[in-house]
């Protein structure tokens, strides 16, 4: 994808949607509903409840269910 006017379609797909999956991914690294899992991590515990840190939630969660949300993408 060197040459951008070959691929100037793609290219602007890509340009557009980056900033969405980039906040997505965020929202998913620090998602409170995996405070169950142990390989979350946490910023605090409050009242014996995991508060998940900002970046606890790993990638290999993360990737799977961004893999599957990508499915739904249209044009």
């Amino acid at each position: 994808m060197d040459d951008s006017k070959q691929w100037n379609a793609a290219h602007k797909l890509f340009l557009d949607i980056a900033v969405d999956g980039w906040k997505l991914y965020e929202r998913l690294k620090g998602e409170q509903f995996f405070s169950r899992l142990r390989c979350v991590k946490a910023e605090s515990e409050a009242n014996g409840r995991k508060i998940v840190a900002k970046d606890g939630v790993p990638d290999g969660i993360v990737f799977p269910i961004l893999s599957a949300i990508s499915r739904f993408a249209k044009k």
